[in-house]
C-alpha cells in the first residue's frame, strides 16, 4: 500500500520564513553525528573538528567565530556574520563547507588505517538560531562553554 501523502515525510523548517541568513549578526547552531554515533570521542576525530572550526575565517572572510563546544556526538557553536558588498555568505554556506571539511579528513584518515569510512558522519540537517539581542547572546555562550561539562558530570552519574 503506498502513502501518498508527501506532507508526511516532510519535516517542518525551524528557520525564520523570509529571514536573509546572509545578514549581519550572531548565529547559534547546533550539529549532530548521524545516528548520534560519538565520532567526537576520538581524540582525531574531535582534533579534525577543531581545525575546521578554526579553519572557516580562511574559506569566509567575512566571519567571525564565537564560542564553540565539541561533545561526543554534536558541536554547538556561535558565529558572527559580518557581511560586505562582495562577500555574503549564508549561514548554511558556513555550515556546509564545515561539515564537509570534517568529513573529507574524518574519510581519509579512517581510510588511511585500515577502516571503511562512514556512510556519513553527519545528521542531515542543523539547528540553528538568530541571535536576536545582547542577553541571549549571553546565554547561548554560557551554554556553548558549560555544556562540556554538564555532561561529563551526566557520563559520571551526577545529575544534581
Amino acid at each position: 500500500m503506498s502513502d501518498d501523502n508527501p506532507a508526511k515525510y516532510h519535516r517542518r523548517s525551524m528557520r525564520l520564513p523570509a529571514y536573509d541568513y546572509t545578514s549581519f549578526g550572531a548565529y547559534y547552531v547546533t550539529v549532530c553525528t548521524r545516528e548520534r554515533v560519538p565520532y567526537f570521542s576520538d581524540p582525531i576525530c574531535k582534533n579534525m573538528v577543531e581545525e575546521a572550526w578554526k579553519g572557516l575565517p580562511k574559506h569566509f572572510s567575512t566571519i567571525r567565530l564565537d564560542a564553540f563546544a565539541i561533545l561526543p556526538d554534536h558541536v554547538h557553536a556561535l558565529l558572527w556574520l559580518i557581511p560586505t558588498e562582495k562577500s555574503r555568505p549564508a549561514l548554511g554556506t558556513i555550515v556546509c563547507t564545515f561539515r564537509a571539511d570534517v568529513a573529507r579528513d574524518w574519510s581519509r584518515h579512517v581510510q588511511a588505517n585500515g577502516g571503511v569510512k562512514p556512510a556519513s558522519i553527519w545528521q542531515s540537517g542543523y539547528y540553528d538560531r538568530v541571535i536576536r539581542n545582547e542577553h541571549e547572546l549571553q546565554q547561548k555562550r554560557l551554554y556553548i562553554l558549560n555544556n562540556p561539562v554538564k555532561h561529563a558530570m551526566r557520563r559520571n552519574g551526577y545529575e544534581g
